[in-house]
């Protein structure tokens, strides 16, 4: 579950139409899927759903029926008893959680101060020779560029309006955003006005439910945005 899920489309359809418990429904959903641990199918009664949940079986069923609608889930089968749905792009989801998980323990044990072992303790030089020194700063990665960072932020931003996405018609994720080709798209305008249509791209994706060029799309947004002069869109045309 990545940090914008209450910006879903779909999700904020939840909670217009049943208020803070079509929300918790959601996530509530995620929960068991998770625990339950069958690819994203998970398996419910009405009556234990609603206790988790501090409502009504009534409530349950009429969320439900919602989010069948919006695409949040599909319906394998459904009683007065129970139901049983899957949640689509569920290995993507879970994919992404666990690299996120990687890359924070990634950056805890580069941030850790620990000694592997036990070391004998020896005199160290003051100054490195210079041969050394050259060979190390040949080796060590230079800091990445603002631009890099902006373009994987802006790449992150539009790949999770995929993430919220069910496969496409061949049974397929959409795909990705092409990082180099965002890179030029993105060369000479302002970082906030590029971030604005990153999110612009990201809502068009999510409530249109289907996303087959997202880079494309963020072009054209980008190239609509009120504050681009008419040089920077004749050149993007």
């Amino acid at each position: 579950m990545h940090i914008e899920t209450y910006s879903d489309p779909k999700v904020v359809r939840l909670g217009e139409e049943h208020g803070a418990v079509g929300l918790a429904w959601w996530i509530g959903l995620l929960c068991n899927a998770g625990a339950q641990d069958e690819g994203g199918t998970v398996e419910l009664s009405f009556r234990n759903f609603a206790f988790e949940l501090f409502s009504d079986s009534e409530t349950v069923g009429n969320v439900l029926d919602t989010a069948a609608d919006v695409g949040l889930c599909r319906v394998v089968s459904r009683d007065v008893h129970g139901f049983k749905v899957s949640i689509p792009a569920w290995k993507r989801r879970q994919g992404a959680g666990r690299k996120a998980k990687e890359r924070e323990v990634k950056k805890g044990l580069d941030q850790a101060n620990v000694a592997g072992c036990r070391v004998v303790s020896s005199d160290v030089p003051r100054e490195r020779p210079k041969r050394e020194v050259q060979e190390r700063e040949k080796e060590s990665p230079k800091s990445p560029r603002a631009e890099d960072s902006l373009t994987q932020e802006i790449c992150g931003l539009l790949q999770r309006g995929l993430d919220s996405l069910g496969d496409n018609d061949n049974g397929r994720p959409w795909p990705s955003p092409r990082s180099e080709a965002v890179e030029t798209i993105i060369a000479g305008y302002d970082p906030e006005v590029v971030r604005v249509a990153a999110r612009e791209t990201r809502e068009i994706v999510q409530s249109q439910d289907r996303a087959p060029n997202v880079t494309a799309l963020f072009k054209q947004k980008l190239s609509e945005h009120p504050t681009v002069s008419e040089e920077i869109r004749e050149a993007l045309s």
